[in-house]
């Protein structure tokens, strides 16, 4: 059954997300390890919900630096799953990066 409302609330969400920066290798990293169960979430009709995340890369984790979200749950989901990655490519501890996630209803 849940599997069901997992696929329920998939088709019925578009998630986007878009990469502040010139690494198309780090965006398509965190987009294919970033994968979000919105069953429990209930997205605002008329506008997009969104997470905004600055983080650094230290020695293949993501060190959050700064989180701004339109919901405290969905900035719960995607720290936890920020946690959880682990990136291949080596980047500069200085160098911050930006990645937006939106969510919307279709």
């Amino acid at each position: 059954m849940k599997k069901v409302i997992v696929l329920i609330a998939i088709s019925l969400l578009n998630i986007g997300s878009s990469f502040a920066g010139s690494d198309p290798e780090l965006k398509e990293e965190i987009t294919q390890k970033v994968q979000i169960d919105l069953s429990g979430i209930t997205l605002d009709k008329y506008e997009e919900d969104f997470v905004h995340v600055e983080f650094k890369i230290y020695d293949g984790l993501i060190n959050v630096v700064n989180i701004k979200a339109s919901q405290p749950e969905l900035k719960e989901l995607i720290m936890d799953k920020l946690n959880e990655i682990h990136i291949k490519t080596s980047y500069s501890e200085n160098e911050i990066h930006n990645f937006n996630f939106t969510f919307k209803k279709k």
